[in-house]
C-alpha cells in the first residue's frame, strides 16, 4: 500500500489505495482514478495511463535524419550496408526504396503486417498479441508505416516487404523513447 502511494501523483485516500490493491492481486482489469487517469492491469505490470489521448499525427520519416512523434519518441536514419541489426530491437536495417513515402505514427484500425520470413500478412493488433506486447501499449507502440503496411513495429519486429538484401540501399533506423 505504501508503493502504491508513493507512485500515485495524487495524495489517494484509503478506498482507492484498496481498490488499486485488489486490482493489483487479479490478472487483468481497469479502473479509473482522479485528475483523468486509470490503471489497468496487463500480464505482469499495473500500468497508470492517462485518459484517452489523443494519437499523435503521422510525421513523414526524413532519411537521412531525426524524425519525432510528439514526446513520444525519436528515429534516426542513417544511410548503411544492408546488413541486419542485432541484438538491439529499437534499431533496425531497413530497405531504402522500402522506406519511400513511409511515416512515424502509432497505430489504427486495419493496419496489417508481413512478418518476416512469412507469406501472408496479418492484422497488426494481432501480431501485437502474438509478440506478447500488453495492451496497454498497443496505442503508443511507434510504427513505421507505408499507408496501412506496417514495415516496424519498433520493439516488435520487421515486415518481410521491408529487409534489406544485398547489393540494395538500406537506411538503419534507431528508435529513442523521449518520455
Amino acid at each position: 500500500r505504501r508503493a502504491l502511494r508513493r507512485i500515485l501523483p495524487f495524495e489517494a485516500d484509503s478506498e482507492t489505495v484498496f481498490a488499486l490493491e485488489k486490482l493489483c492481486a487479479s490478472p487483468r482489469g481497469a479502473m479509473a482514478l482522479p485528475g483523468g487517469l486509470r490503471a489497468e492491469r496487463a500480464g505482469e505490470h499495473l500500468y497508470l495511463l492517462h485518459g484517452e489521448q489523443n494519437r499523435p499525427e503521422p510525421v513523414p520519416i526524413a532519411i537521412p535524419g531525426i524524425t519525432r512523434l510528439q514526446s513520444l519518441c525519436e528515429i534516426n536514419a542513417e544511410l548503411c550496408e544492408p546488413v541486419p541489426s542485432r541484438g538491439d530491437p529499437c534499431c533496425q536495417v531497413l530497405s531504402l526504396d522500402a522506406l519511400s513515402g513511409a511515416v512515424l505514427r502509432t497505430r489504427r484500425n486495419g493496419d496489417r503486417i508481413r512478418p518476416l520470413g512469412m507469406a501472408g500478412s496479418k492484422l497488426l493488433s494481432d501480431y501485437m498479441i502474438d509478440r506478447k506486447l500488453d495492451r496497454p501499449l498497443r496505442d503508443s507502440a511507434p510504427l513505421v508505416a507505408v499507408k496501412e503496411n506496417i514495415l516496424w513495429a519498433v520493439g516488435l519486429g520487421i515486415s518481410e516487404d521491408a529487409k534489406a538484401v544485398n547489393g540494395a540501399k538500406a537506411v538503419r533506423l534507431t528508435c529513442r523513447a523521449l518520455s
